[in-house]
């Protein structure tokens, strides 16, 4: 029983990683499109700091 509870929640622990990380790739999909003025400017600065 309780390795099945266990199995459980580390299956929707993997379930939100999956979600989440599908979120942070769609963020990064979507800033383009959506700040088009502020992504250019901000990516040069980044570019140049490191």
């Amino acid at each position: 029983m309780f390795d099945f509870v266990c199995n459980h929640m580390s299956a929707k622990v993997n379930g939100l990683k999956t979600i989440y990380n599908s979120i942070q790739v769609l963020k990064i999909f979507l800033l383009p499109l959506t700040r088009k003025p502020i992504s250019a400017p901000s990516l040069a600065r980044v570019r140049y700091r490191y």
